[in-house]
């Protein structure tokens, strides 16, 4: 790791996050109570979602998530988590993907509902995982 490198890596693209954090999506507590909920509201109206940095984790994660479960969102780019989160306590957002680490408190403190856990088994009992 501290070695010098054969190859000169500063000639490349970077394409490859070599990092994990789990991603999880929430509303505020006063908004979606499931993720069928949010799924359904999303057939009247496209739902705001906060995400990452345009490139970011939390957006790169959300591009499959909104693609493939076919979630009815615009993806909106905040700075990052702290910002995501105060878009969506403030209800200027419905939802959220944040890391799970860094909304944790918010979370256990029933700010933030957790809708869906982007890992393949739940760390969160009830919640729905894919």
């Amino acid at each position: 790791m501290f070695a010098k490198s054969e190859i000169d890596y500063r000639k490349y693209t970077f394409s490859v996050r070599n990092g994990f954090s789990a991603r999880i999506v929430v509303a505020s507590k006063n908004g979606f109570k499931s993720w069928d909920e949010m799924m359904q509201a999303g057939k009247e109206k496209e739902i705001k979602w906060a995400c990452g940095n345009f490139g970011a984790g939390a957006h790169i994660c959300a591009i499959p998530v909104k693609e493939f479960l076919k979630v009815p969102a615009l993806l909106i780019h905040f700075p990052g988590t702290a910002e995501n989160a105060n878009t969506i306590l403030r209800g200027d957002v419905q939802m959220g993907m944040v890391t799970d680490e860094s909304a944790k408190a918010l979370v256990e403190a029933g700010e933030l509902r957790l809708l869906n856990a982007c890992a393949v088994k739940s760390a969160y009992p009830g919640v729905w995982d894919n």
